[in-house]
């Protein structure tokens, strides 16, 4: 009996494995020119070539794949709700491809259905246990959960006027005031009125607003050429003086995509003149984009998929010589890049590097990062900055001004215009106290004129004298360990302790204090 069940399932295997290959051999010819502009990237052309290639076969298996196939498509167009309702479909079609198990938790975590994708996570982790993601995707959904839960101080809110009902992203500051913002949209206006076969919307440019003397942000302007042209224009740098700018360029001869580059501009005046190539020695089909410098313009930092990575797309750095060359790029290594995508990097003035990537725990797609440098001069394994900056959505493109307590990023999340808006945040000062009242500790009773002492680890002292209901209180700092003693005459001191050290939350600590009394020693007569 056991010979025969194992021929059986050895002839299932064969059939299956011979019905594949020939589905695979007869491919119908609607589905091939469907998989052509996919793999040419041509999104929303290949999910209308799609629709029509299901219409015509009959087969099951290119059904299920060309509903999965759409489903990819929608995910890449950051479209998640279509995305989430194709997955599902290709799921109950029986595609046999265990990768959509992944795909459709990765859809449902940026839906915010934490529960529903940590279920899709481990149905993938059973099916394919040696793929690190899937461990990573319900990782994600567990802490996902507690920081929407324990958000920290930040405040969010999204940028007045700026925004428009198509994509608006990638914030740039125009000059060292931070009075000029530069930005990226595909709205209407643009320099062009093409539709971009990938995203099936118009062709991004560079817009620009100004900050006037009341505090408010001016009705956008489209840049001009050189800075747009008629492909699509990126992420954006520009210096402090606000004269030279860097961006990427994805420009577009007769009709033939030249590729993505980091270009630069210089400032005459008030013209932005001709964008040249930044000559980083890189592989001629590698991707290069979204530019970030230090202050003085000798070091850069980029997004690309060079090879030597650690997958997707990462960040590396180069330094400019005497000669004005820049150096080899170098890899900030595997603590900052993942097998995932690392991209949309800032860096501030205090030398950390804010950057998105969708490879590191995180709360949906993308989420924003922030890393520095430790003592050897490697940088640190990078600080997920949480809800409310992060969302289940994709979130990038934050830059910061000097203190790092405000700033600006890209979110799609809900509640937004439509697809990617820019938001604005404040780091709101971190408000930390100590109160409580001082009694005895066998009678109750509330101890007035009582002195209470502070002393913190940074070397500050404190004292009050407790009021008329025997309270004391005291303003603390971050980042300091405290102790807390009470002196009173005929009772024994008392020593509390309290530490600020990790909290990012403004707090009032509730420190009560019972102090005990000295015993008399009653003296017998002789």
């Amino acid at each position: 009996m056991k010979k025969l069940l194992r021929l059986l399932a050895v002839l299932l295997f064969l059939f299956t494995a011979s019905q594949s290959e020939v589905y695979a051999q007869k491919k119908s010819r609607a589905m091939k020119k469907a998989d052509a502009e996919f793999s040419l990237e041509q999104y929303a052309t290949a999910i209308e070539l799609y629709k029509k290639a299901y219409e015509k076969t009959k087969n099951r298996a290119e059904k299920a794949e060309i509903i999965f196939k759409q489903a990819e498509c929608y995910r890449l167009l950051a479209k998640i709700k279509q995305a989430e309702n194709y997955y599902e479909r290709a799921i109950k079609a029986k595609y046999t491809d265990v990768t959509v198990y992944l795909r459709y938790a990765d859809v449902l975590k940026m839906l915010g259905n934490f529960n529903e994708a940590a279920i899709q996570y481990a149905k993938y982790i059973q099916l394919n246990p040696t793929d690190v993601r899937g461990e990573m995707g319900l990782k994600s959904c567990n802490f996902a959960l507690q920081w929407k839960d324990e958000p920290t101080r930040y405040s969010v809110e999204l940028m007045p006027v700026v925004n428009s009902r198509f994509n608006d992203f990638s914030p740039a500051f125009g000059n060292g005031e931070y009075s000029e913002l530069y930005f990226t949209s595909t709205r209407e206006g643009g320099l062009t009125d093409k539709i971009d076969a990938r995203t099936g919307e118009f062709f991004s440019d560079v817009w620009s607003s100004k900050l006037d003397k009341k505090g408010a942000w001016s009705r956008p302007v489209v840049m001009t050429e050189p800075i747009n042209t008629e492909g699509n224009e990126g992420s954006v740098f520009v210096n402090k003086r606000g004269t030279v700018m860097y961006l990427t360029q994805c420009k577009v001869e007769k009709k033939k995509d030249l590729g993505c580059g980091i270009y630069v501009s210089e400032k005459k005046g008030q013209i932005w003149g001709e964008t040249q190539l930044l000559q980083v020695k890189v592989d001629s089909n590698t991707t290069i984009g979204h530019p970030t410098l230090s202050e003085d313009e000798s070091i850069l930092i980029f997004s690309s998929d060079l090879s030597g990575g650690y997958g997707g797309k990462d960040l590396w750095i180069t330094v400019k010589g005497k000669r004005n060359t820049w150096s080899d790029p170098m890899n900030l290594g595997p603590l900052v890049n993942t097998p995932g995508d690392e991209m949309f990097p800032f860096l501030a003035s205090d030398g950390i590097i804010y950057f998105a990537s969708n490879g590191h725990v995180g709360m949906g797609g993308f989420d924003i990062y922030k890393t520095s440098k430790d003592e050897n001069d490697a940088y640190i394994l990078p600080v997920n900055l949480k809800a409310p900056v992060n969302s289940s959505g994709d979130d990038f493109g934050m830059i910061v001004e000097n203190n790092g307590e405000r700033g600006y990023f890209t979110s799609n999340r809900s509640g937004g215009k439509g697809g990617d808006d820019i938001y604005q945040f404040e780091l709101p000062a971190l408000k930390l106290s100590v109160q409580g009242v001082v009694t005895d500790s066998r009678t109750r009773a509330i101890l007035t004129g009582t002195k209470v002492q502070l002393i913190g680890s940074n070397g500050k002292t404190n004292e009050v004298l407790t009021d008329n209901t025997g309270k004391y209180s005291f303003k603390l700092e971050p980042l300091v360990s405290y102790e807390i003693i009470v002196n009173k005459a005929g009772y024994l001191t008392k020593i509390a302790r309290e530490t600020t050290e990790g909290i990012e939350v403004s707090k009032d600590f509730i420190v009560d204090l019972r102090v005990d009394p000295i015993r008399k020693k009653i003296i017998l007569p002789v």
